[in-house]
């Protein structure tokens, strides 16, 4: 009875010895394919840092599907990140666009990368707004509050000055429509009736209100009468 026992506890042994060679290479060859991702991706991320470009190219021969889906995933979320710093003010546009150039060239030739082109659009959008804004600024101050207002108004939601140009806008908007409205009344008394209903045709243009109206049908009336008795 022992001698029994005993060749089935070898018996059993010799199987589960058998099961470990058979799991063994397995999990050697997952390692191994592992490691081999693995080296593929870090040596892309190497070569990314290092702003090698031509040798990424060069290794996309050697990437699956899979393994470009790994480099554009990391690609991606840089993208994003270069784009929130600049929108925080944190890097220039300068920096940004250079950045997002060497994201460009680290893509796979023809296949684009949908978060790199939306993120150098927005970039740009926000480069543009911080341009008009300033262009603003310039004309307000040299009272050329016509042209301050066609820049403030080229201010996105994303940019940090978008209130402030908004608030301006508000008080710039019946500012330049009386200005119009007091020379156009000016004229009118000095019997311009021509230029004074341009001017009150250019305030209600800004602001259309009543008084503004009732402006413009005295300088019609008159602009046409003095146009009969020529």
């Amino acid at each position: 009875a022992d001698a029994h026992v005993e060749k089935v506890d070898i018996m059993s042994n010799v199987k589960k010895i058998k099961k470990i060679y058979v799991i063994i290479p397995v999990i050697a060859i997952i390692i191994a394919i592992v490691l081999i991702v693995n080296n593929k991706y870090n040596t892309f991320i190497r070569n990314y840092k290092k702003g090698n470009t031509d040798a990424i190219q060069s290794n996309y021969d050697n990437f699956d599907d899979k393994d470009i889906d790994k480099v554009y995933g990391y690609l991606s979320q840089q993208a994003m990140k270069i784009k929130d710093a600049y929108v925080n003010e944190k890097i220039s546009y300068e920096d940004a666009k250079d950045q997002l150039n060497k994201i460009g060239k680290s893509c796979k030739t023809g296949k684009a990368l949908a978060d790199y082109m939306n993120c150098t659009n927005e970039v740009e959008k926000l480069h543009n707004s911080k341009a008009s804004f300033k262009m603003a600024e310039d004309f307000y101050a040299k009272k050329n509050y016509e042209n301050a207002i066609d820049n403030y108004k080229k201010v996105i939601e994303g940019d940090s000055n978008y209130s402030e140009s908004q608030s301006k806008i508000e008080v710039l908007i019946p500012t330049i429509a009386q200005e119009y409205y007091d020379k156009a009344k000016d004229e009118y008394d000095k019997e311009d009736y021509s230029s004074a209903l341009s001017d009150i045709n250019s305030a209600i243009k800004y602001v259309d209100n009543s008084e503004y109206q009732d402006m413009k049908q005295k300088c019609v009336e008159a602009n046409n009468k003095a146009i009969a008795d020529k």
